[in-house]
């Protein structure tokens, strides 16, 4: 049964990586993210005021003005524009009240100012949260207030309410949503009743950073991406630090966390070298990659980048596509990229996005 299961979470990376493999996609990806940033130039002051986050196909952004516009792949409807066709160009979905935007691998979520919750796209195992598996075309109100921050994996998702709860809906085989069964849910299940802070989901596993800085993990675990020393599911929220944690994020199988210290640990699956400590060896406990000066960490499918305090970018892990940004093939280790300049203190990278991107703006053109 268990190698079922971890055959079913391979078809889909598998699946992902043969679709970033073909040039249409990377070009809607590439092509949208050029016009949007050209637009956003003009209604923001900032690259601290652009919000842009990817999906394994598709890309929605929130403008200055509060407004979402998404583009790409639109197969399941994961844009919101009420058709199933793909967008070359961004197009406004929401014209404005928009706080925060997260994408899965073909669904999306949207958090309001005012509190509420929206969902839209594929919704095979009820990963919108309606109470249906009916696909959605359009955005749904999933909650009417009380949501403070969303996050999506590749199938399911989970909400922060401001409360300081944590619901979790959709595919659930590998316990990701962490009620305690490995039964998919159509509707939000409460998870914690207070006390979390933040959560990140990977493709089938979920961590959640506490108010005290505690660093809870679930869901699948064939890598030890929950860092609790085994290879075992979990389908309930294990303690894997109890203090100290201030951010975490996840990727396809492995995780990292930012201690209260600004050190960096990572864990989980290393086939890459993508945790960073020297090794090509997974882990199932935390490991410290950076020992302090770390300011943010995102993980991609195959490879980790960090920005440091000084605004230096390091990136480490799988290199094939070019996604460190060195020409290298690959580094176990943190491998220093560029300074950032001032004000730097964000990454945008997703789980499901490792080929699209490196195929610069100024290549787009080739796919005209």
């Amino acid at each position: 049964m268990r190698r079922d299961k971890n055959m079913r979470i391979r078809k889909i990376g598998k699946t992902i990586e043969k679709r970033n493999n073909d040039k249409y996609f990377r070009f809607l990806l590439v092509f949208g993210t050029a016009i949007f940033l050209g637009l956003a130039s003009q209604g923001c002051k900032s690259d601290s005021e652009r919000k842009i986050e990817l999906g394994a196909f598709h890309t929605c952004a929130i403008k200055q003005d509060g407004s979402l516009w998404c583009w790409g792949n639109n197969e399941f409807g994961q844009l919101g524009v009420g058709i199933l066709s793909d967008e070359l160009t961004p197009v406004r979905i929401i014209p404005s009240g928009i706080a925060a935007v997260s994408l899965g691998s073909a669904h999306t979520c949207a958090v309001g100012q005012d509190g509420s919750l929206w969902c839209w796209g594929n919704n095979e195992f009820g990963q919108l949260g309606d109470g249906t598996n009916s696909n959605r075309k359009i955005p749904v109100k999933i909650f009417s207030s009380g949501i403070a921050a969303v996050s999506l994996g590749a199938l399911h998702t989970c909400a922060v309410g401001q409360d300081g709860s944590l619901w979790c809906w959709g595919n659930n085989e590998f316990g990701q949503l962490g009620d305690g069964t490995n039964s998919n849910r159509k509707i939000p299940v409460k998870i914690f009743s207070s006390g979390i802070a933040t959560v990140s989901l990977g493709s089938a596993h979920t961590c959640a950073v506490g108010q005290d800085g505690s660093l809870w993990c679930w869901g699948n675990n064939e890598f030890g991406q929950l860092g609790d020393g085994t290879f075992s599911d979990k389908f309930t929220p294990v303690l894997i630090i109890p203090s100290g944690v201030v951010a975490v994020s996840l990727g396809f199988a492995h995780t990292c966390a930012i201690k209260q210290d600004d050190s960096l640990w990572c864990w989980g699956y290393n086939e890459f070298g993508q945790l960073g400590d020297g090794t090509f060896s997974n882990r199932n406990t935390p490991v410290k990659i950076i020992p302090s000066g770390v300011s943010a960490v995102s993980l991609g499918w195959k490879h980790t980048c960090a920005i440091k305090q000084d605004n230096s970018l390091w990136c480490w892990g799988n290199n094939e596509d070019g996604q460190l940004g060195r020409g290298i093939i690959m580094s176990n280790t943190p491998t220093y990229v560029m300074n950032l300049g001032s004000g730097r203190r964000s990454l945008l990278s997703s789980p499901y996005i490792f080929r699209a991107l490196r195929y610069a703006l100024k290549r787009f053109l080739k796919y005209l």
